[in-house]
């Protein structure tokens, strides 16, 4: 579309000089993205730090954040499902968009996990379970397209609530 004309806010619609075309930005909202296929990751942003701060060894998080992993994502308006692969390690997990957290368990602990949409960016949300020496943490994976659908960004955030303490990582 081209540039936008006016905005009618009683009309909750957008007039494009072009086509006459009207969309609401409601609309526009409830149609979501579909993430599926395979995206080859080539650039990171602050994954070894997030890493060493989650707990890992600060060698396996350098090697970690500089293998090229290959993301395999198939989905509907109802199911999730992700594979990664980095040749370090390889993940398989699938959940059901919108319904009640689950309890997964990572290693020694157990988390909370639920996957919802926020606009039009796809969250999985993972919530530690039980007594911490740092409280609970918390690690959000939000996954959204960029430059047409051309590119998925994932934003992992970590937080650990008692210490005020939050990292961030950008995977391209």
């Amino acid at each position: 579309l081209t540039e936008v004309e006016s905005f009618n806010s009683e009309e909750e619609s957008f007039r494009c000089e072009e086509n006459e075309l009207f969309i609401s930005p409601k609309k526009i909202e409830d149609q979501k993205p579909n993430f599926s296929g395979f995206w080859k990751r080539y650039k990171t942003e602050g994954v070894s730090k997030l890493l060493v701060f989650t707990g890992v060894p600060e060698k396996i998080a350098k090697s970690a954040s500089n293998k090229q992993s290959i993301h395999i994502l198939d989905h509907d308006q109802n199911y999730f499902r992700f594979i990664v692969r980095n040749g370090l390690s390889r993940v398989d997990k699938f959940y059901f968009i919108g319904d009640e957290a689950v309890i997964e368990k990572a290693n020694t602990k157990k988390f909370e996990v639920s996957m919802f949409w926020a606009g039009t960016s796809l969250v999985l949300k993972s919530v530690s379970i039980g007594n911490l020496k740092d409280g609970p943490i918390e690690m959000i994976a939000v996954r959204r397209l960029e430059n047409f659908g051309q590119m998925i960004v994932l934003e992992q955030i970590v937080r650990k609530p008692i210490l005020s303490m939050e990292y961030r990582a950008f995977h391209y």
